[in-house]
């Protein structure tokens, strides 16, 4: 399976909303025969241990799921842990996809892609 972090807002805007955003995505995703991995869970864990799990652990433990990764779709709005994983993922060589309908489409038919 063709594995895709999903980059996106978390805490700028709308909390609940920008979870949902991302893992609507994923769900997508895994419709269409992909693995996501769908970093916005991760709020469920920092709410059992926010010391632990700080926002920098955070990021610093996506970055290692990233590298795993097949590619990148980045969800739109701001962010600075998103912009950070989209430049972490381009200086890793990992395409970013900006629009899923254009990643679905370009891993099912390769001329897309390409």
């Amino acid at each position: 399976m063709i594995k895709v972090y999903v980059a996106g807002p978390i805490r700028i805007g709308d909390y609940a909303a920008n979870v949902r955003k991302g893992i609507d995505a994923g769900l997508t995703l895994i419709r269409a025969g992909f693995a996501p991995y769908i970093p916005h869970t991760d709020i469920l864990a920092r709410l059992i241990d926010p010391v632990a799990l700080s926002e920098e652990m955070c990021l610093r433990l996506n970055e290692e799921w990233l590298l795993q990764c097949d590619c990148v779709l980045r969800l739109p709005g701001e962010s600075i842990g998103a912009d950070r994983e989209v430049k972490f993922a381009l200086q890793h060589k990992i395409p970013v996809f900006y629009d899923i309908t254009k990643l679905i489409a370009g891993y099912n038919d390769p001329l897309e892609f390409y």
